[in-house]
């Protein structure tokens, strides 16, 4: 199973999944993401929720106001430290992405934050697993904080444009030989993620060296960095153009740079 965030607007992981932590914490608690939407991440039934509880620990109500979902075939998630006034009730049936509370601070917890636990086989906090290995971002208005913890395990589904292509031997191409690469708007591990690259052959305009990587561009603003499985394949019609200044302006300089690019051709710069 693949699931959504639970988030509806910001995503920063402020405590991670360990034997003496069976759960995500996903917290802010400032401006316009206080109190954030939580969302159910896959259709589901509610089996279980609890509501009216503020910033206290009795009876050991560890996770305050929550919501605990069954999403078929042994699949549970469970929401917690939910704010009063939880918007669904136990056996009601609700939609991914459909919200079903607020982040909050209640049951035992120092701090507006979301508990968010995925469990498998059972519905039972013993039964619960790392949930960053099952969930993606699929709506690009979500933010996502890059100081989150486990910020490069934080996965896209389905959000880059450029799709693999038959393999030319006549043009620069790379061959990605694995699942999630990443795919980002410049030649930077701090670019931003544009999703992943399916395995297959993509055609390469552009090559820079950054940050102790070879760089791959393969769209418009579309760079992926050479890795393990991914393979240079350079084609037999590529061709090289040397332009010589003065004999060429710095604008028509650039235009020559992008038309190259979009024919899939190398250029290179030198001055006289």
């Amino acid at each position: 199973m693949n699931f959504i965030y639970p988030l509806s607007r910001y995503i920063k992981i402020t405590q991670v999944y360990w034997s003496g932590h069976l759960g995500v914490d996903f917290g802010w608690n400032d401006g316009a993401y206080c109190n954030q939407p939580i969302v159910a991440i896959e259709d589901g039934t509610v089996v279980g929720c609890a509501d009216g509880y503020g910033n206290t620990y009795p009876n050991k109500r560890i996770y305050g106001n929550y919501v605990n979902i069954s999403h078929g075939n042994g699949w549970y998630s469970m929401y917690g430290h939910l704010l009063k006034g939880i918007t669904v009730q136990k056996g009601q049936t609700v939609r991914k992405g459909q919200v079903i509370g607020y982040m909050g601070n209640t049951g035992y917890s120092n701090g507006q934050h979301l508990h968010f636990e995925l469990r498998k086989g059972a519905n039972a906090k013993a039964n619960s697993i790392d949930p960053l290995n099952y969930l993606f971002v699929e709506d690009r208005t979500i933010f996502v904080n890059p100081s989150s913890k486990e910020y490069d395990r934080i996965r896209y589904r389905d959000t880059s444009p450029v799709q693999p292509v038959e393999r030319n031997t006549a043009v620069d191409q790379i061959e990605v030989g694995l699942a999630f690469l990443n795919c980002r708007n410049k030649p930077s591990l701090k670019g931003e993620r544009l999703g992943f690259l399916a395995e297959g052959f993509y055609n390469v305009s552009e090559i820079t060296e950054a940050e102790g990587y070879t760089w791959y561009r393969i769209g418009l603003d579309r760079w992926c960095a050479q890795v393990d499985k991914v393979t240079f394949l350079k084609g037999s019609a590529s061709k090289t153009y040397k332009v010589l200044f003065p004999y060429v302006s710095v604008g028509d300089r650039d235009k020559l740079i992008d038309l190259a690019q979009e024919a899939q051709l190398r250029i290179i710069v030198e001055e006289n």
